[in-house]
C-alpha cells in the first residue's frame, strides 16, 4: 500500500520518500471491500530535506494521508492528501460509509 502511495508523492514532488507511520489501520469491509487508513510524514529517501516544486498553492511539509481500499487481491489508493496546508481529510469517513469507523483518525471522524 505505501509503495503505490509513495508512487503518488514522487509524482507530485519527484522525489523518493519514506513514510513515518503514526497511524496505519488495516480492517476487514464488507462485500464493497477491505479498508485501510494511513496517517504518517515523508522523509527523502536520501535523509535531504524535501525541496517542494515552485506553483502557485504552497506545500506544509510533511503530513501525508491516505485512504486505501482492497478490490479483489489488489489495494488501490481512493484518496490521499500530502503536504497540504488545510486538514483536507476531515469528515472523509462519512464520504466513505462502507468502511469501518475504526480504522480513521479522529481528523478523519469529524463531520
Amino acid at each position: 500500500m505505501l509503495d503505490t502511495l509513495r508512487q503518488r508523492v514522487y509524482k507530485e514532488i519527484n522525489q523518493d520518500v519514506v513514510f513515518v507511520v503514526d497511524h496505519f489501520k488495516v480492517s476487514k469491509g464488507n462485500r464493497n471491500g477491505d479498508y485501510a487508513w494511513f496517517s504518517g510524514s515523508a522523509q527523502r529517501k536520501d535523509g535531504k530535506v524535501i525541496v517542494f516544486p515552485e506553483v502557485e498553492w504552497e506545500y506544509d511539509c510533511c503530513h501525508v494521508g491516505a485512504l486505501f481500499i482492497k478490490k479483489g487481491s489488489v489495494w488501490h489508493t481512493v484518496m490521499y492528501g500530502a503536504f497540504s496546508t488545510d486538514v483536507w481529510q476531515m469528515g472523509i469517513a462519512s464520504d466513505y460509509p462502507d468502511a469501518p469507523k475504526g480504522i480513521f483518525t479522529e481528523e478523519a471522524l469529524i463531520e
